[in-house]
């Protein structure tokens, strides 16, 4: 199956927010929750393509080349520490 933009962004960012939850970073909370959107906008066919994958990777990917860097881009300068917060 070729993957959609759809599912790459949805696969590049559950990649992150994997990378954060190992490490029990809270900012994994807002990335779930911008999966969402996407979830819910794909096709049966993605949904079963993702729900046939292993549901526990050993090692989640790192800095995959998914098509989606300008999302993940954006995500990070949005979660990043703001000068005054902790």
């Amino acid at each position: 199956m070729a993957l959609s933009a759809r599912l790459r962004a949805y696969l590049a960012i559950e990649a992150e927010m994997l990378e954060l939850d190992r490490v029990a970073d809270p900012a994994a909370d807002p990335l779930r929750d911008a999966m969402d959107p996407l979830w819910f906008a794909m096709t049966p066919g993605e949904h079963a393509w993702l729900d046939a994958r292993p549901l526990a990777p050993s090692r989640p990917p790192r800095r995959q080349n998914l098509g989606a860097r300008p999302l993940l881009s954006g995500l990070r300068l949005a979660l990043s520490p703001q000068p005054g917060f902790a």
